[in-house]
């Protein structure tokens, strides 16, 4: 069975970009520090444990979540096979 690159990238980076969200949301909403969170910074530019980092965290989390997905969904069909 082949994966459908397109569908698998996007649907890997929705997920993952609303992790993020809802997982720096939640950070925010019960008021924890959020130290562990705070290191994404170093992998999303721009993120903070803010609500526009929050956003900011949703958009780099679709990006590397279309692009691991499709690297993913590619190296399966070939190894399918």
């Amino acid at each position: 069975m082949k994966l459908n690159k397109r569908a698998y990238a996007l649907s890997t980076g929705i997920i993952l970009g609303v992790a993020i969200l809802v997982l720096t949301l939640v950070f925010l909403i019960f008021n924890h520090e959020g130290e562990q969170l705070a290191k994404l910074h170093k992998l999303f530019i721009g993120y903070q444990v803010t609500w526009w980092g929050a956003v900011l965290g949703l958009l780099w989390g679709f990006i590397y979540g279309v692009i691991g997905g499709w690297i993913f969904a590619w190296l399966y069909n070939k190894l399918e096979k």
